[in-house]
């Protein structure tokens, strides 16, 4: 998994590749000059430990985790928009998943990072829970729309919605990228 941080347009990366051997983990940190450091783990609970710590020490200093929304929010689209015009082979099937897979992770943890980034640690649960409903009922809803879809109009027009859906959202995550506070802002909401 990788992870993107913005501060006054310089982004740090982090990046975590699980070892062959064993339950073993490399946290890949690369900073805007460019330099790389590797810490290895034995085992997850480590890295997740590490992991929390970091970001914690990156918010503190300004970095955020928009960022890793947009480039995976960028991932999404591409990756229907090759489905739709490749029609289907191996290897565009392959690339789908590959780019479906990481933006949604990627998305994953920018959706649970981003309320930090605009409320405080008080206001951080309410944030999360009005965030919540709506996207719980669209993710029960769904299915049966999509479903309908599909199958009365095909493939293409289901994968033509989620291209439109997915592009909206991006949108959305760069006008919020131009709307971030900044920490002292952060500090007196």
């Amino acid at each position: 998994m990788i992870w993107f941080y913005e501060k006054d347009g310089e982004h740090l990366r982090c990046e975590v590749r699980h070892l062959v051997e064993g339950d073993r983990f490399d946290l890949v940190i690369i900073e805007p000059n460019g330099q790389e450091r590797v810490e290895t783990f034995e085992d997850s609970s480590q890295l997740n430990k590490r992991s929390a710590q970091l970001e914690r020490e990156w918010r503190a200093m300004g970095w955020d985790g928009i960022t890793t929304g947009l480039f995976a929010g960028l991932a999404l689209p591409i990756a229907m928009l090759l489905l739709m015009v490749r029609r289907g082979s191996h290897w565009t099937i392959a690339a789908f998943i590959l780019l479906y897979g990481l933006g949604s992770g990627g998305l994953a943890v920018a959706r649970a990072t981003m309320p930090l980034v605009f409320y405080d640690k008080a206001e951080f649960a309410k944030a999360t829970s009005r965030i919540a409903l709506p996207l719980n009922l669209i993710s029960a809803a769904s299915p049966p729309v999509l479903v309908g879809l599909l199958m009365h109009f095909g493939s293409n027009a289901l994968l033509g919605l989620a291209t439109l859906c997915s592009c909206g959202a991006l949108l959305i995550l760069l006008w919020l990228s131009r709307r971030r506070p900044t920490i002292g802002a952060i500090a007196a909401i």
